[in-house]
């Protein structure tokens, strides 16, 4: 599966990922007992490929598309965690006070698990 992510959304989701990798790991224990190994697995090969591409591009190249290959499984990692992390950061964000930048995340990362769940349409796994 071919998922497309440009620069910034490349870098969003890397470090929203990597900051909750923690909270992932007890998400997956909590929600999907039978697959939590192997989600663990896929969130942490996701997190190193998107870090790979982080760390080999240009920071001036900002419009960049990467294009990602990813299997069944790292695609529906990816949907999970978002659908789960999204409205908990959306919680802390508007109990804070959201700022415009919060908000941009936020739409940004909705945008991605938009991606991800087309993609596993097209793929009738949805």
């Amino acid at each position: 599966m071919l998922l497309r992510l440009d620069q910034s959304e490349t870098a969003l989701l890397l470090a929203h990922m990597a900051m909750t990798r923690k909270s992932a790991r007890n998400t997956f224990k909590r929600n999907h007992k039978n697959e939590k190994k192997e989600l663990l697995q896929s969130f942490d090969e996701v997190k190193d490929c998107l870090e790979e591409v982080i760390e080999n591009t240009n920071e001036e190249v900002r419009d960049q598309v990467n294009n990602f290959h990813f299997n069944v499984r790292e695609v529906k990692m990816i949907h999970s965690f978002l659908s789960s992390y999204i409205p908990l950061l959306s919680e802390t964000i508007k109990k804070a006070g959201a700022k415009e930048g919060d908000k941009e995340q936020i739409k940004a990362l909705e945008k991605i698990k938009e991606y991800s769940h087309k993609l596993l349409e097209g793929a009738s796994v949805v």
